[in-house]
């Protein structure tokens, strides 16, 4: 197979031109490697701009020189090579890939052969697509994507990691055992080409936090493996859909590189790209049997997918494959590309009792580990790791029969709640101590083989490891996760930047404008005249009835107090009209908000608040009320760069808590209000919160959503709390004011070069208030000669 270096550059017409490149991260070469070093001299909004600015050439859809992808400011990645990140006390793996012939002096590549034929094959596709849940729509939604492995919620809390629809039907697709050889495989590959990964206290938080990885016992470093598929002719876009352009994955583990493995079966005529890590401007061809590792939590993306733009016998072409080193598929095998990316998820890996769903212990959850036993053993170390919450939660139901280990798991699981604090609950089971006597747990985990009707114990030595490693500290990994975190948010937000609020108000909306609209027709007994909307949308109602689709609307208790509370609010935000009669405008709120504004909007406030120029007989009314104003914005400006407890920050906070206040309040009234509905008896009764939350997250929450993008613009407020922390008021890029939220500043690392900004405004501020204030105090004002007006648009423009 040739190589880029093979290829002359005097075959191509066009020569490089570029010899100096702004990057995330600088290639440093010393003794044949390469060690990539932060830029850190780039704010992140510059480095979100240069990880999505994917070159032109990277979309050629042929093979590139080295000399090309050079002058793109990329570096191609040469196989059996390790590619450094450097960090604060080292340098960590970045990137690695693992050619075919590599593969094969290992014995892998004859491994991985058998399961590219079983996954190319007709028969597994077919009964892929009908497993998954609601296959059209999930093909819609996915496109060629599915999932192996466990799901996971995009926050967390009760329930929220649970079996995928595809390894509910494991023993169906015969998937039990696909999962255990994949894992088997690229986890052994990660650790020739990592021999180091169980270091920096990795294996010892792999027992401490009962990590739940799938399929082999060996794999102790994924938890997750998605086949994603694109026919010859299919636009990535439309198989990967999100995940076919630049993304990132911010659930990933940031401790663990993603593993990359590529199978494709393409035709004479169609190449199957390119694969790039922006964020460190890395690339690689990706060819048949082939592992990358890379940082899943950078950004990333395939290019020049799709037909050859050369002519066949071209040097740009790849040869056809060597049958004694690729081996062949079955005469019919449908062409096409097909990737499957293996990672480890951050949550999955220190897993909470009440976060997993109860079928991960029943025969069900099977399908995801390699036998009944390694499904036992797992139940036994996430046992010995929780078992003080779940002897506080289950109290004299704890029992040492033998084989009642698991029922003890589910008893536990059964009393958690909604919004628990987990802090508040490990600081009660703290109480509570282990029993810490490995024979005890092997009892408690014992179980009756069906096929021998013998009583099985799991391996004892799974026992005494993981109550070995909760003896050592962990402060080593925490450090180092904490450093890869950190480098994680220079690159990119590690948590999602999702308006979620101001997503949940829009979707209300829209749905209590719906409802309104429905009930005035319903009053007005027009329902039959002039209602093509909502005929419309019975009819697609009644469609959706008879296909058996689930209705999205929350319970009718739900429904009829949220249009009130949405009139109220929009009224109170809706702007004046300037045709509004007198009597109407006198109705409403005329305060002030005396923030820093130009000089127009403040007399337009001034307009609305009915506050006019007066004369000389009205003098001493005048000065009282010019006073107040120009005290109120000199406190609010002097206020933002003050420390806490400053006096001058009392108007502030008065006037921020009238802002805030109001809304919050509505939002404790809500679940006070919408907890009681009326039974068919006429009597109320308490709704429960899982109902609630059920009846929100019906119409709020979208997973297919998780990974979309959302930028802010810009810190446009800032209030502090009683905590002594600061919140700021968050713009995002592309959203109206209305959409603005409160963040913590903890939530905003990965925009602290914005939150300099602002803070660096807020001392300009208060500097230039200090300068009015010993203005006006030093001059002496000679009332009779300036009018109350003139003196504000003094102080303002100053």
């Amino acid at each position: 197979m040739a190589s880029n270096e093979e290829i002359e550059e005097s075959d191509l017409a066009s020569k490089p031109t570029k010899d100096k490149f702004t990057r995330n991260f600088d290639p440093i070469w010393e003794n044949g490697e390469c060690t990539l070093v932060l830029n850190e001299s780039l704010p992140q909004a510059e480095r979100i701009k240069l990880a999505f600015d994917v070159p032109e050439l990277l979309n050629e859809r042929r093979l590139l020189t080295k000399a090309e992808v050079e002058s793109t400011g990329y570096t191609e990645l040469e196989p059996e090579k390790t590619y450094w990140i450097k960090g604060l006390s080292g340098r960590y793996p970045g990137a690695i890939r693992m050619s075919a012939p590599w593969l094969k002096e290992q014995g892998l590549l004859q491994r991985l052969a058998p399961l590219r034929e079983k996954l190319l094959s007709e028969e597994f596709k077919e009964n892929l697509a009908s497993k998954s849940v609601s296959s059209g729509w999930s093909l819609k939604k996915n496109g060629g994507r599915f999932l192996l492995g466990l799901t996971e919620k995009p926050t967390y809390g009760w329930n929220t990691i649970q079996l995928g629809s595809l390894s509910l039907n494991a023993e169906d697709l015969d998937a039990q055992d696909l999962i255990v050889k994949l894992t088997e495989i690229v986890s052994e590959a990660t650790r020739l080409v990592i021999p180091d990964i169980d270091e920096m206290g990795r294996e010892d938080r792999w027992h401490q936090k009962a990590s739940l990885t799938i399929g082999s016992r060996k794999n102790h470093v994924y938890t997750n493996i998605q086949l994603n598929y694109t026919k010859e002719g299919e636009n990535l876009k439309e198989s990967l859909k999100k995940f076919g352009g630049v993304h990132r994955d911010r659930q990933n583990d940031p401790t663990v590189l993603t593993a990359l493995v590529s199978l494709s079966h393409p035709s004479e005529d169609y190449f199957a790209g390119r694969f790039n890590v922006t964020s460190l401007h890395l690339t690689a061809t990706l060819l048949p049997y082939e592992i990358i590792l890379f940082p899943g939590r950078f950004f990333h993306c395939s290019t020049g997918t799709g037909e050859y733009s050369v002519p066949r016998g071209s040097p740009f072409r790849l040869p056809p494959p060597d049958p004694e080193l690729i081996p062949p598929l079955p005469e019919g095998t449908e062409f096409m590309r097909f990737v499957m990316p293996l990672w480890s998820s951050a949550r999955i890996m220190k897993p909470e009792l009440k976060c997993l769903n109860e079928h991960l212990y029943s025969s069900i959850g099977e399908g995801i580990f390699e036998s009944k036993a390694h499904q036992y053993e797992w139940m036994m170390r996430f046992y010995i790791v929780n078992e003080p919450e779940i002897r506080f939660r289950i109290g004299d139901k704890i029992s040492s029969e033998a084989g009642s280990g698991r029922d003890q798991l589910l008893q536990a699981y059964h009393v958690t709640q909604l919004g628990e604090s987990t802090a508040e609950i490990a600081r009660l089971a703290s109480a509570f101590p282990r029993n810490g006597i490995p024979e005890n747990y092997i009892q408690l985990f014992g179980y009756t083989d069906e096929e021998t009707g013998k009583f099985v114990l799991p391996d004892k030595e799974v026992a005494v490891k993981t109550l070995h490693a909760l003896t050592k500290s962990t402060s080593n990994f925490d450090s180092y996760f904490k450093e890869m975190t950190d480098l994680n948010n220079k690159i990119g937000t590690s948590s999602p930047a999702t308006p979620i609020h101001a997503e949940r108000r829009r979707l209300r909306e829209i749905a209590a404008q719906s409802r309104s609209v429905k009930s005035s027709r319903k009053q007005n007994g027009d329902s039959d005249s002039e209602s093509d909307d909502y005929s419309s949308s019975k009819e697609v109602k009644n469609s959706n009835a008879k296909k058996g689709t689930k209705s999205t609307a929350g319970p009718a208790h739900l429904e009829n107090e949220r249009p009130r509370r949405l009139a109220k609010l929009n009224a109170s935000n809706k702007p004046r009209n300037n045709n509004e009669s007198e009597s109407d405008s006198d109705t409403e709120d005329t305060r002030i908000d005396f923030r820093p504004l130009k000089l127009a909007e403040m007399m337009d406030k001034f307009s609305e608040a009915k506050i006019h120029p007066l004369g000389n007989k009205d003098l001493t009314a005048a000065i009282v009320a010019i006073g107040i104003a120009l005290k109120s914005l000199i406190s609010y400006t002097m206020s933002h760069a003050q420390p806490k407890g400053d006096s001058s920050k009392t108007s502030e906070k008065k006037s921020k808590r009238v802002a805030t206040v109001d809304l919050t309040q509505e939002d404790k009234k809500k679940y006070k209000t919408d907890s009681r509905t009326s039974t068919h008896d006429g009597k109320e009764k308490v709704a429960s919160e899982k109902e609630l939350k059920e009846s929100y997250d019906s119409i709020e929450v979208d997973d297919g959503n998780l990974d979309e993008e959302y930028e802010i613009e810009a810190i446009v407020g800032k209030r502090p709390t009683r905590s002594g922390q600061s919140i700021y008021l968050v713009q995002w890029k592309g959203w109206g004011p209305e959409w603005d939220e409160w963040k913590m500043s903890k939530d905003l690392k990965h925009a602290k070069d914005l939150v300099d900004v602002y803070e660096r405004q807020c001392t300009k501020w208060d500097e230039d208030a200090n300068m009015q204030y010993d203005d006006v105090n030093s001059e002496e004002m000679e009332m009779q000669q300036i009018s109350p007006l003139s003196l504000v648009a003094t102080d303002l423009e100053g």
